[in-house]
């Protein structure tokens, strides 16, 4: 370093990044277009890369949400995992694999790597298998997809369902079929470390169609839920300005403007 070790530009150019995206001008164009339609939420985009990222990996339904972990919440939610249940887990994993089965009030069961391998095997699984469990999550650890076939083997000896775990697993194939349409559901990471970067962001894959209904209903829901407590709380600030009497509501797509307007004061109050 030639005694430089200090310098702000030697620092820049030897540090090792947490990630380096690869973002040019047709993202960056991408991402101001959305910004300037003033639709900033869950809209027409989403649904196009919805239906982009099925057709690439092959699969009937996908459904965006915002990360991985929250894919394989609704994912375990829709094949019906609940109290009692037990998930099977690989021991090399992120946390969030085990965590959103405990969401559920089931119990993860951690099945371990296959000797020179991060990948849980078929042998570890089978040994973890008891009466109470009801599906098996492998992990494609590092983008190298687990020996799938005799997994599903096993998931229909014992009535199981699969969730693939695919955060690192995308464009990654097995036996010639693309990662997302193996298992039951497939949930992938679009988190700003992964191959393709949403900044954060998460997508579930179905062959199912009652598997994308049910997660799509749940999402939909809390959505509403949400929603409801926001406009709630908007609204008790507004009582607590002494402004509800001047409240005229009038819609515009995909939200409810209510415009307030009294003697000396006026605008308006995006409530979504």
């Amino acid at each position: 370093m030639n005694g430089c070790s200090n310098c702000p530009a030697c620092k820049e150019q030897t540090f090792l990044p947490f990630h380096r995206a690869s973002i040019g001008e047709d993202e960056i164009g991408a991402v101001v277009e959305v910004l300037q339609s003033g639709w900033l939420t869950t809209g027409s985009r989403a649904r196009e890369f919805e239906e982009k990222f099925g057709r690439y990996v092959g699969a009937s339904h996908s459904l965006a949400v915002n990360s991985c972990t929250a894919a394989l919440h609704l994912a375990l939610a829709a094949i019906g995992i609940s109290e009692g249940d037990e998930v099977i887990v690989p021991t090399m994993t992120f946390a969030a694999s085990g965590e959103v089965v405990l969401y559920l009030k089931a119990r993860p069961v951690l099945a371990d790597c296959e000797d020179g391998s991060y990948q849980v095997g078929p042998e570890q699984i089978e040994r973890a298998i008891s009466s109470r469990t009801r599906a098996i999550l492998p992990v494609h650890y590092s983008g190298y997809p687990c020996d799938m076939d005799p997994i599903l083997d096993l998931a229909r000896k014992y009535h199981l369902k699969v969730i693939e775990d695919a955060a690192h697993a995308l464009p990654s194939r097995y036996k010639g079929r693309t990662v997302g349409t193996l298992g039951d559901i497939t949930c992938f990471s679009f988190y700003a470390t992964k191959t393709l970067t949403t900044g954060e962001g998460g997508m579930a894959t179905t062959e199912n169609p009652d598997y994308a209904s049910s997660s799509n209903a749940t999402l939909c829901a809390r959505v509403a839920r949400r929603s409801r407590i926001a406009i709630t709380v908007r609204l008790l600030v507004l009582m607590r300005l002494n402004l509800l009497p001047y409240l005229k509501m009038s819609n515009t797509p995909g939200t409810f403007m209510f415009s307030v307007s009294r003697p000396q004061r006026s605008g308006s109050i995006a409530i979504v």
